[in-house]
């Protein structure tokens, strides 16, 4: 009897150069602050740059709420959990990226019940955040962004405030506002067609208080 060949073609690609994988558990449940707080499994890649979350607001549709560093965690400060009598759903997806801007795919979806009517401000669905009390930086909107965006902040008491830009190797690109603002919610817009597509870093200083956000211009 003859011999039969089978022959089998192997392929290895690079970690390095392949899309990162895909974020697994992700599950949700309550912070200290009462908001929803997400958390899933690190991915291991070299290279990864951040992950992104998406939400997905009583229905709406899917939209980018934000991203976090290299970190397995993300709290929705424009939520609520405890304290409603009309709640909706809110559900939420991950993505991991890495610094070529390559993205995985979507993590499981994860959910929970939130507060169904806010109060005032404004989230990244065009809804109103539950001011919270104390001074927050909330996610600009929208991120990724093309030439505008705007950030957005609660201040619990008049204060001088400072926002400043800065580029990927911290470098300062310009001020923002420099101001003295009352207690309360506030939206600032940010212009960038001077600017070249990449990942920028905001300050806003409040004070003592301060944070800082990231955000990606992509033109």
């Amino acid at each position: 009897m003859g011999t039969n060949y089978i022959t089998v073609d192997l392929y290895y690609q690079n970690p390095v150069n392949a899309s990162p994988a895909m974020p697994r558990f992700l599950t949700v449940s309550t912070s200290n602050n009462n908001h929803p707080l997400l958390t899933w499994e690190a991915n291991t890649e070299p290279d990864l740059g951040e992950y992104r979350i998406y939400k997905n607001r009583d229905g709406s549709g899917w939209f980018l709420l934000g991203a976090t560093d290299d970190m397995p965690l993300y709290e929705d400060v424009t939520e609520t959990i405890t304290g409603f009598s009309t709640p909706i759903t809110v559900e939420y997806k991950v993505t991991a990226v890495d610094n070529t801007e390559k993205e995985s795919a979507y993590s499981n979806v994860a959910s929970i019940e939130v507060q169904g009517k806010l109060s005032k401000g404004g989230n990244n669905n065009g809804e109103i955040p539950t001011l919270p009390g104390q001074f927050t930086v909330y996610p600009n909107y929208p991120n990724p962004f093309n030439p505008q965006t705007t950030i957005r902040f609660y201040l619990p008491e008049q204060e001088s405030l400072k926002i400043t830009v800065y580029n990927a190797q911290g470098s300062e690109v310009g001020i923002i506002l420099r101001d003295r603002l009352n207690a309360g919610y506030h939206e600032i817009p940010f212009e960038a067609s001077r600017l070249s597509s990449g990942v920028y870093f905001y300050k806003v200083q409040a004070g003592s208080h301060s944070a800082v956000k990231k955000m990606m211009l992509l033109k």
